[in-house]
């Protein structure tokens, strides 16, 4: 991601994961985000939208990106993410 950041002089992103079967173990979440090699970063500002039930399971993530000071937001609703990000 800061890769892309710099590239396109980009501080925001908007993934869209709702087609993402996603499963990440907390404890590799938590090991790559002290890593930081391709996380956002503090001057970053990421927001993810998720189907509900990808929402609710992954809510953890979250949890753990925020804690260590990352804007870093979750959402089952594209336009809620975007008018997040945008804020």
């Amino acid at each position: 991601m800061t890769e892309y950041a710099a590239q396109f002089n980009c501080r925001r992103f908007l993934f869209d994961e709702r087609m993402v079967d996603k499963t990440i173990d907390a404890h590799d979440l938590a090991m790559c985000s002290d890593c930081k090699a391709d996380e956002p970063q503090r001057w970053m500002r990421v927001a993810i939208v998720y189907t509900p039930e990808n929402l609710s399971k992954l809510r953890w993530m979250e949890t753990i990106l925020r804690n260590r000071s990352l804007s870093y937001r979750q959402f089952s609703s594209f336009d809620e993410a975007e008018k997040w990000l945008l804020s």
